[in-house]
C-alpha cells in the first residue's frame, strides 16, 4: 500500500498560493446572454449563449474524458483531480488548498459525501478520507482501474475495468462484493437502491439488494448517465452514439431520444433542469455555455443547482450561472 499523506508534516491541508491553480481576475466575467446569431431554423434547436463567471487555470489536467476527476460537494467544496494531486477549492471564499498527493500513479476517480471524499488511483488503491479531519478512514485494494464512483449514504458503487461493478459498504470494513456480470463499466449512478451502469454498448440494472439479479438492460452506449431527478425512475443516457435516451426504467420501451453534434461526456440531472457537455460545449435545455477550446471532460454543479463548473482538456475551470 503507497503512503497518501494528507500533508501531515503542516498539521493540515496545504494551501495553494498560485501554485497549480490560481485566479485570473482579468477573465472574471458576470452574467452575459448573448443574442443567437444564426438564423431561426425549423429543424434545429435555438440555444442562448451565456459567458462565464470565472475561469481557472487547471494544469496537467489528463485528456482523459473516462476519468470521473471532479465533484461539487455539499459542503460547497469543489474537489479536482490533476494528475498525481487532489485539490479542494471552497466555492464561498475562492481558497484553494491541496488536499492529498500521491506519491505514485494518478487520480482515477473521486465522488464526495458530506465531510467524505472517496478516491481512487491508477495503482487500483480506493481511499476513504475526512477532508474536514484530514484524516485517512479507509483504504481498500482493488486491483483494477475505477473510473467512476458513486456514493449513497454508507454505499460506494465503483466502475471498474475489468472487475464489473464493485459494492462496498463502508460500515463493514473490507467487505467487497462484484454486481452483475457486466465488464469494462464506464459510469454508475444509484437511485435509492437501484443502480444503473453503463459500458459501451449496453446499460443494465440492478437492485444493489440482490446484486445477482438484472432487472432491465438496455442495448446502447452507456458511457454516460444519471438518473432523471425531475422524473422518478427516468434514466438518460449517452455517449459516442452523440444521443442522449431517457429510458422509463419502470416499463416503457419507447424512450425519448435527443441528438447532439458531439460525444457526450457526461449528464447530470438537477430538479428543474437536464444538463450535459458533448465536445467543447454545455448545454441546458435553451442554453449553451461555450468558451472552452478543448473537450469538456466533466461538469458538477452546486447544491442549491444555480452554479455550474466544467473542467476541460484545454486545462480550465470554468464556473457558470444557471440562473436566467
Amino acid at each position: 500500500m503507497k503512503n497518501y499523506y494528507l500533508n501531515s508534516s503542516e498539521r493540515g491541508i496545504k494551501k495553494v498560493n498560485n501554485l497549480l491553480l490560481y485566479d485570473q481576475p482579468e477573465t472574471v466575467y458576470g452574467q452575459l446572454l448573448l443574442n443567437q446569431t444564426n438564423p431561426t431554423s425549423k429543424n434545429k434547436k435555438q440555444f442562448k449563449e451565456i459567458q462565464p463567471l470565472k475561469l481557472l487555470d487547471a494544469p496537467n489536467v489528463t485528456q482523459n474524458s473516462e476519468y470521473q476527476l471532479l465533484d461539487w460537494s455539499s459542503q460547497e467544496i469543489i474537489f479536482l483531480g490533476l494528475k498525481e494531486n487532489l485539490f479542494a477549492r471552497n466555492f464561498k471564499t475562492g481558497i484553494t488548498q491541496l488536499l492529498t498527493q500521491l506519491e505514485d500513479g494518478i487520480l482515477t476517480s473521486l465522488c464526495s459525501q458530506g465531510e467524505l471524499i472517496v478516491y481512487s488511483t491508477s495503482n487500483g488503491d480506493l481511499i476513504v478520507i475526512d477532508s474536514d479531519q484530514k484524516q485517512l478512514l479507509q483504504s481498500y485494494q482493488l486491483n483494477d482501474i475505477t473510473r467512476m464512483i458513486c456514493f449513497n449514504d454508507c454505499i460506494l458503487c465503483c466502475a471498474t475495468v475489468n472487475n464489473g461493478i464493485l459494492y462496498i459498504d463502508l460500515r463493514q470494513n473490507k467487505y467487497i462484493y462484484r454486481i452483475g456480470t457486466m465488464v469494462d463499466i464506464y459510469s454508475v449512478s444509484l437511485n435509492d437502491n437501484i443502480l444503473a451502469a453503463g459500458s459501451p454498448n449496453k446499460v443494465c440494472i440492478y437492485d444493489i439488494r440482490k446484486p445477482q439479479i438484472l432487472i432491465a438492460q438496455y442495448n446502447q452506449d452507456g458511457r454516460a448517465l444519471t438518473w432523471d431527478k425531475r422524473k422518478q425512475n427516468y434514466l438518460c443516457a449517452g455517449g459516442l452514439d452523440q444521443t442522449i435516451t431517457i429510458w422509463n426504467t419502470e416499463g416503457e420501451y419507447n424512450p425519448h431520444r435527443l441528438s447532439v453534434d458531439f460525444a457526450i461526456t457526461q449528464i447530470v440531472s438537477t430538479n428543474t433542469q437536464l444538463l450535459y457537455c458533448a465536445g467543447n460545449k454545455c448545454y441546458n435545455s435553451n442554453i449553451i455555455m461555450n468558451r472552452h477550446q478543448d473537450k469538456v471532460l466533466r461538469i458538477a454543479t452546486s447544491t442549491d443547482q444555480t452554479q455550474l463548473c466544467s473542467l476541460g482538456a484545454d486545462e480550465l475551470l470554468i464556473f457558470w450561472s444557471l440562473v436566467n
